[in-house]
């Protein structure tokens, strides 16, 4: 009952391969089998088994009621045998070993047993405050292996929502659905990621990033445990909540042919979204947030320029009234020279790290030509760590690290006054 096909998608495939054996001379033989469940050892009705011949198109077989699939092929030829099924992945997928076995083995035929593991899902519906699905919301999961392994901590506090890293968008259904292996997880909703406009609020902003099950701070989030072989169901509800007005001004603005403003407001512990700002004229109004701490980070650029010639930052605390007078004051971005010295028998590297702000982050990649040397451009002011790049080159260590005239190890200030040269050494050790 061979069925010839090309290859198809599938919603969720599994792999599992054999070689028959290479017999003299050629002759017909049956290849059968059953496709079963790994957990019950049941039958998997309308699994495809694949098959493919040397110098020919992939084909298929697909199973019985009772998981039983048969075909007659060459006996001496390699044919790879894969089963997949919409629903399962292979045992390697959850954890477990591929098998694929062969149950016995005559001159008529060959019987094998191949087995898939039932995939595990959360899976679930997003609504709005009044119960109405909505498409396009974004649902986050990560586990709490991974929060704990990432944060140090067993349980989840109001600013760990920037840790998600994993996400998918509702259907018009306002449906989703996780391929997860079994574990323990966290969810989020979130109806909008970033607004932008600066006078033009969403159409309902009081619709937050909400918590499963049903919370606007990560430390209200509930875990979710996930079975193998389950299929969970979450569904989550999006919190309405209304917030306040913050309003205020970026001074130290250039202006000028080409200049261009822009302002990022990020919630650092409630549930919000990030607000952005564009070709803003110097005043700016948040709207609708939440009690809590924000950061706004206003820069200035121009065309041309491959980044940002002044940048101010500010964390804002807000509370249950509008704030008026938030103003940030732009500081230019400078630029630092330096140059990277690797030792007797290190070999040079084309990146050998960054440097890194130590309040919110900012990374600049260090790049030295041949010679060593290298220009970071638009460095945004503040305190900075050099981290050197785990590998690049082998066994690699920073022997010192120098900004201007002082040690730069533990970290060291960058501003309009003090923009180095930042001066790296590099050793090898045990060359």
């Amino acid at each position: 009952m061979a069925i010839f096909a090309r290859l198809l998608r599938l919603a969720a495939a599994a792999a599992l391969s054999v070689p028959l054996a290479h017999v003299q001379p050629l002759h017909p033989i049956s290849i059968e089998g059953d496709v079963v469940d790994a957990l019950t050892g049941t039958g998997i009705p309308g699994a495809r088994v694949r098959f493919s011949l040397p110098g020919e198109d992939l084909f298929f077989v697909t199973t019985d009621a009772q998981g039983h699939f048969l075909l007659t092929g060459e006996d001496g030829l390699d044919i790879p045998l894969s089963a997949a099924c919409p629903g399962y992945v292979e045992p390697a997928a959850a954890g477990g070993r591929s098998l694929v076995q062969e149950v016995s083995r005559s001159s008529a035929g060959v019987l094998y047993r191949l087995e898939l593991v039932r995939q595990s899902a959360i899976v679930g519906k997003v609504i709005d405050p009044v119960g109405v699905p909505i498409a396009g919301v974004s649902v986050k999961v990560d586990s709490v292996k991974v929060m704990q392994e990432l944060l140090h901590r067993s349980v989840l506090v109001d600013d760990d929502f920037r840790h998600f890293t994993a996400n998918v968008q509702t259907n018009d259904l306002g449906e989703y659905r996780f391929p997860l292996q079994p574990g323990t997880y966290y969810l989020a909703a979130e109806p909008e990621v970033i607004i932008t406009g600066s006078t033009a609020p969403p159409q309902d902003p009081s619709q937050r990033l909400t918590y499963y099950p049903h919370g606007v701070k990560a430390s209200q989030a509930e875990p979710v445990q996930l079975a193998e072989g389950e299929e969970r169901r979450v569904d989550i509800q999006i919190v309405r909540e209304g917030g306040v007005k913050v309003r205020g001004r970026i001074l130290g603005v250039q202006g000028g042919e080409g200049a261009r403003l822009s302002m990022d407001v990020t919630p650092l512990n409630s549930g919000g979204r990030i607000w952005h700002f564009d070709n803003i004229d110097g005043r700016f109004e948040a709207p609708a947030l939440l009690p809590g701490t924000y950061r706004f980070i206003a820069s200035e650029g121009f065309s041309g320029e491959d980044g940002p010639v002044a940048v101010a930052r500010r964390r804002v605390e807000v509370g249950s009234a509008d704030l008026d007078g938030v103003d940030l004051e732009l500081q230019p971005t400078v630029e630092i020279t330096g140059s990277v010295a690797f030792g007797s028998g290190c070999p040079a590297a084309p990146s050998v790290g960054s440097i890194s702000e130590q309040s919110d982050q900012y990374t600049y990649q260090i790049r030295p030509d041949a010679g060593g040397l290298f220009t970071l451009k638009h460095v945004i002011q503040g305190h900075y760590k050099t981290y050197v790049m785990a590998g690049s080159p082998a066994k690699a260590a920073a022997a010192s690290v120098k900004f201007g005239e002082a040690a730069g190890g533990d970290g060291f200030d960058v501003s309009a006054a003090n923009t180095g040269p930042l001066r790296i050494t590099i050793s090898c050790p045990g060359r």
